[in-house]
């Protein structure tokens, strides 16, 4: 799945199921897998089968948006087209701002814990700082990458030494 600006595409390789013409998608279906196809209609995350492509072309229709483009190969691709009200190209507004601000601060507190005792561990951030590992884990990667930190050694024994 790829994510643009102006559209989303989703690509699958193996094209349409065997027995299924390409005058018939979206009106017949085809299952490739009859086990899955019918495990899932089971557990009810199936609605009716062969129902989706309808069902979403009338929800695009009535959102007023562009129908999806179908191309089909050896690949099966659809493109959906965004909606240009939201955009991902965007003017910041006060909350990206607003997060934009609390991440530099959250950035060099990180930093100052660092600086004060190079041996600080990632759980230790964590508690001090109130992120969850992965966001500090994230956090010094970045600083990593844009060379404001570096680490010193081996995760056990080694240090944190500031940089910039």
């Amino acid at each position: 799945m790829d994510v643009y600006d102006d559209r989303v595409e989703i690509v699958n390789p193996g094209g349409l199921p065997q027995g299924l013409d390409q005058r018939d998608f979206g009106k017949l279906s085809v299952r490739r897998n009859l086990i899955i196809a019918d495990l899932f209609h089971r557990m009810g995350k199936v609605e009716r089968i062969g129902s989706g492509i309808g069902r979403m072309q009338d929800i695009l229709r009535a959102s007023r948006l562009k129908p999806p483009q179908f191309e089909i190969t050896n690949f099966f691709r659809v493109i959906f087209y965004r909606n240009p009200e939201y955009s991902l190209k965007r003017l910041p507004d006060e909350k990206t701002e607003k997060a934009g601000k609390t991440r530099v601060k959250t950035v060099e507190k990180i930093r100052q814990i660092l600086k004060d005792n190079p041996t600080t561990t990632i759980p230790e951030i964590s508690r001090m700082t109130g992120l969850t590992i992965k966001g500090v884990e994230w956090n010094i990667k970045e600083l990593k990458k844009r060379k404001l930190i570096k680490r010193i050694g081996p995760d056990k024994g080694g240090h944190w030494e500031i940089l910039g």
